[in-house]
C-alpha cells in the first residue's frame, strides 16, 4: 500500500524547497535533489555586488557554468568590505546559506588559503552568537568544507551523502528518517537538507527488506514492474551485427505470468505456479501464481478491452475470483488476492477507478494496473 505519510512529507519539502531564495534553489540543484537550474541575468559582470548575488554566481560556479572569472571578481568585492560593525545592521555574516554558497564557490575553484582563512573566520565569529540549530548546522557545513576539521550534524551528513559519498550506521538512518518526516514546523532552508537527506536515503535503500518482505513489499515489487521494462528489449534495428532485431513482446496472460515469476521467483523461493487448490464441487480452482508463506495468490488478467463493457466484466471476474481462491470454506492455506493487470490498450485513463474498485473487494489485498509500454508499437513487429 502506498505510505501516505511518506508521500505527504515528500510533497512538503519539495514546496518548500521551491519557496527558497535564489542561491537556496541553486543549493538544491547542486545536492541533486532539482533539475530546474534558476535563471541569472546575462550581464554578470556586475561592479557593484550585492552578497545575494555573489552566493548565487558561486553555485553556479561550482555546478560547472562558466562563471569563475565572475565569481572571483565578486569574491573580491566581499573580501574587501567590512562586517561586524557595531550598531550596523548585518548582511553577509549573517546569513548562513550565503556563507555556505561562498564556501562551495570557493572549494570549486581551489582557492588560495588567506580566502579559505578569510571566511573561516567569519563563520567562526557568526557561530559564536548563533543558537539557531539549523543556522548552525549550515554554518558548521560551511566550515568543514573548507577545513574537513569540522564534525557536521548527523542531517547534513545524509544531505550530502551522494556528493561526498558519506556512510550513514543503520542507527543514524532511522534517526534521519524519523526527523525528515517531522510534523513540526521547517523553514524553506532547512526543507533543502531534509529533502536532500531523504532522497539519499532512499537512494541507498533496498526498495524491499528481503529478510522482512511482506504483503506490502510484494505490492511495491509489483507495482515497480512499469519502470522496470525501460530496459525490455523492442529495437527497431539489430543492436550488433552478429543478433537479430528482437521485440519480447507480451501478447497474452501466460507471458504476464512469465514475467512476474523471472521477478518473484529469486525473492519468494515458495512462489507457485498454475496451483490448483482444492475443488469445489465440479469447480477446479486454478491460481497463476501464488506464495504459501504470505498466504496470498497474485491474479494476473490481460486487459484487451477498455470499454465499459470491459472493465466493468474484469471487475466482476476479480468478484468471482476472490470468492472461488478466498471465500469458499475449503481454502485454508491464503487469506488475501493481489490483482495485477495489464493493460494491452494502454487506457491508462482508467488504472485509478479500475485498482479502487478491485481493491473494494472482500480479499482483495491491493490491485496494480501497468501499460503496455507505449513505444511497443505492433507496427514495429
Amino acid at each position: 500500500m502506498i505510505n501516505s505519510e511518506f508521500d505527504i512529507a515528500l510533497e512538503r519539502l519539495r514546496s518548500l524547497v521551491a519557496d527558497n531564495n535564489l542561491y537556496g534553489r541553486l543549493l538544491a540543484q547542486w545536492l541533486g535533489i532539482s533539475e530546474d537550474i534558476p535563471h541569472l541575468p546575462e550581464d554578470e559582470s556586475a561592479t557593484i555586488w550585492t552578497y545575494q548575488e555573489v552566493a548565487a554566481i558561486a553555485i553556479k560556479c561550482a555546478l560547472n557554468e562558466k562563471v569563475a572569472r565572475s565569481f572571483s571578481d565578486g569574491l573580491s568585492h566581499l573580501m574587501r568590505r567590512r562586517y561586524f560593525i557595531p550598531h550596523a545592521m548585518p548582511g553577509f555574516e549573517a546569513d548562513p546559506m550565503a556563507i555556505l554558497s561562498v564556501a562551495i564557490g570557493m572549494v570549486s575553484l581551489e582557492h588560495d588559503k588567506n580566502k579559505y582563512n578569510w571566511l573561516l573566520d567569519i563563520i567562526n565569529k557568526t557561530l559564536l552568537d548563533e543558537s539557531e540549530p539549523i543556522r548552525k548546522s549550515i554554518l558548521l557545513f560551511a566550515r568543514f568544507l573548507l577545513n574537513h576539521e569540522s564534525d557536521i550534524p548527523l542531517i547534513i551528513k545524509a544531505a550530502i551523502g551522494k556528493r561526498y559519498e558519506q556512510t550513514l550506521s543503520k542507527s543514524e538512518r532511522e534517526s534521519v528518517f524519523k526527523e525528515c518526516l517531522t510534523t513540526k514546523k521547517i523553514t524553506p532552508e532547512q526543507a533543502i537538507f531534509y529533502l536532500a537527506a531523504l532522497e539519499y536515503l532512499i537512494s541507498t535503500s533496498a526498495n524491499i527488506s528481503l529478510e522482512s518482505t511482506n504483503k506490502n513489499g510484494l505490492a511495491k515489487m509489483l507495482r515497480s514492474v512499469e519502470s522496470a521494462l525501460k530496459r525490455w528489449p523492442w529495437e527497431s534495428t539489430a543492436k550488433t551485427k552478429k543478433s537479430s532485431k528482437q521485440q519480447w513482446d507480451v501478447q497474452n496472460e501466460y507471458h504476464v505470468q512469465s514475467l512476474l515469476w523471472s521477478l518473484l521467483r529469486p525473492v519468494f523461493p515458495d512462489l507457485q505456479d498454475e496451483e490448483y487448490l482444492k475443488s469445489i464441487g465440479y469447480k477446479h480452482p486454478r491460481v497463476d501464481l501464488a506464495i504459501p508463506s504470505l498466504r496470498v495468490i497474485i491474479e494476473v488478467k490481460y486487459l484487451r478491452d477498455s470499454t465499459q463493457s470491459g472493465l466493468s466484466g474484469l471487475n466482476a471476474e476479480i468478484a468471482e475470483d476472490a470468492c472461488l481462491y478466498i471465500e469458499n470454506k475449503s481454502n485454508t492455506q491464503f487469506d488475501s488476492l493481489i490483482v495485477f493487470v495489464w493493460d494491452h490498450t494502454a487506457s491508462v485513463q482508467h488504472h485509478s477507478t479500475l485498482e479502487d474498485g478491485m481493491r473494494n473487494i472482500n480479499a482483495v489485498f491491493d490491485a496494480i494496473v501497468i501499460s503496455r509500454p507505449g513505444n511497443w508499437r505492433e507496427s514495429d513487429a
